[in-house]
């Protein structure tokens, strides 16, 4: 079964914008929120070295605390 994703643009929520900090493993800023098609699921995703989630079954804005508050664990 295909699962379809879709782009979602939500910069800027009621009067403020919202705060994404880059991607935790290559620094980019172009950080995009993507929503399954199927159910709620909400992840970010990188632009540029692809790595995504965590994934929210709840909605984007626990997506979004998620990936501002991602630890990288750093190799040994």
């Amino acid at each position: 079964h295909l699962v379809r994703v879709y782009l979602v643009d939500v910069y800027v929520k009621g009067d403020k914008m919202l705060e994404i900090k880059p991607c935790p493993f290559c620094g980019n800023e172009d950080i995009q929120l993507y929503k399954l098609d199927i159910g709620k699921g909400y992840y970010y995703y990188c632009t540029n070295c692809r790595v995504e989630g965590p994934f929210s079954v709840h909605d984007e804005d626990q997506a979004l605390e998620l990936w501002n508050t991602r630890n990288v664990h750093a190799s040994s």
